[in-house]
């Protein structure tokens, strides 16, 4: 088998919900459902350094998704969502992650930012 790098989950997604019709920031940060960091992990097939960090990247820049900058392999790292400063609409950006020796491997992660449903 050839030596990857592979996200587990492949892909992350969350919707998150204002009370405010404006979607203003102060609104956007009261939202609805769960937190708004989700779990990832990156898994290594082949025989990496184990003291070797594998890099990650935002893609696009997307300034409401944060990400740190290195993982290890098999342990959980945590994505960040931030819809504080976003209009009400569908959001999406890679993360990428590279590790000498290694094709690079992408985790798309989606964002709906949605208005709440008005109280009967």
């Amino acid at each position: 088998m050839a030596d990857v790098l592979e996200f587990s989950p492949a892909a992350l997604s969350r919707t998150v919900r204002s009370d405010a019709a404006a979607f203003s920031p102060p609104a956007m940060r009261r939202v609805a459902g769960p937190s708004q960091q989700q779990t990832a992990e990156l898994t290594v097939t082949g025989d990496p350094d184990p003291g070797d960090a594998i890099t990650l990247a935002k893609v696009g820049g997307a300034a409401w998704l944060s990400v740190p900058a290195t993982c290890s392999h098999g342990v959980p790292f945590g994505v960040t969502i931030d819809a504080a400063d976003l209009a009400a609409g569908n959001y999406a950006e890679t993360v990428r992650a590279s590790h000498a020796g290694y094709p690079d491997a992408d985790c798309m992660v989606t964002l709906a930012a949605r208005p709440m449903a008005p109280k009967p």
